[in-house]
């Protein structure tokens, strides 16, 4: 086998290899793929404009949280900044900053800064951020985790809620992510808003294998009521009682696997019943018997 005479796959299969192994890579572990597809692939490949897309929509898909100029900023898949003067940067309305991704390096660069905002709509989304920055504090590790909240139509009041988190260990061998997107829709003057959202669980780990986890949940809308709490607080509160009890059916499910699915999969003994036995005297004169009749 010589290396050196295998031919080299024309570019559009080494695009759609890329392609490939983006959208299916783990959260986190980006740097390390790209790193890897630049040594693989041509440059022409690599620079092409599907994988260079297909590199950022893997930092959109999974939320990915940069620190620019000494603060936290979100990727999302809403807030990629559109306009004349920046094609392919980022807009985070907490920071007010503008920024892109190198997608060399893996890091976020700050291009520019975003108009500051004002209105009452504004305020309701200063008010959510607060609120569920209170349940990332409680809930997550502070460093390693982010909230972004984007009005989608100011026709309505409509918000995105995004929350991420990312622990990586690449040393280790292992990456995990929590994600989750939710819409929060209310009408101005009503005391009552719809809630709907997705949560998502991946899980890789890769020493001496490649295990995957990728439990996903979709929350059907639901309605709720106002009540003593603000706007914000209820929202809050929602968020964390949806996730909090799919955090506790995952603890049920691993409690069960071996008594429930496993079981289901794998006979523990043969359809005779019958534990075969490993004792060397049994064994043997077993085999014998087998070997008479």
């Amino acid at each position: 086998f010589n290396p050196r005479k295998m031919v080299e796959p024309d570019q559009g299969l080494q695009i759609k290899i890329a392609k490939f192994f983006l959208k299916n890579s783990q959260g986190g572990e980006i740097t390390t793929v790209v790193k890897n597809l630049k040594m693989l692939l041509s440059q022409e490949a690599y620079e092409s404009p599907q994988v260079q897309k297909a590199i950022k929509d893997h930092y959109e898909k999974h939320c990915y949280n940069f620190e620019v100029d000494g603060s936290k900023c979100l990727v999302t898949p809403k807030n990629r900044e559109i306009s004349e003067e920046f094609q392919n940067a980022y807009y985070d309305p907490d920071t007010q900053k503008i920024f892109e991704i190198d997608l060399e390096t893996g890091t976020a660069v700050k291009v520019g800064d975003g108009e500051n905002t004002e209105g009452e709509l504004e305020n309701l989304r200063k008010e959510l951020v607060i609120s569920l920055k209170e349940y990332l504090d409680k809930k997550f590790r502070g460093e390693k985790a982010n909230i972004f909240v984007f009005p989608s139509e100011k026709a309505e009041y409509i918000f995105d809620i995004f929350v991420s988190c990312h622990n990586i260990n690449m040393a280790n061998y292992w990456a995990g992510e929590w994600l989750s997107m939710w819409k929060v829709k209310k009408d101005k003057h009503s005391e009552e808003y719809e809630l709907e959202g997705n949560i998502q669980i991946t899980a890789h780990y890769f020493e001496d294998g490649n295990v995957n986890l990728n439990i996903e949940k979709k929350v059907e809308t639901k309605t709720y009521k106002i009540d003593a709490k603000p706007f914000a607080q209820d929202v809050k509160t929602k968020i964390e009682k949806e996730e909090d009890e799919f955090h506790s059916s995952l603890d049920t499910m691993y409690e069960s696997v071996s008594t429930d699915f496993l079981k289901k999969m794998r006979r523990k003994v043969p359809v005779t019943g019958t534990s075969f036995s490993w004792e060397p005297k049994l064994f043997q004169s077993d085999m014998l018997n087998m070997w008479k009749h």
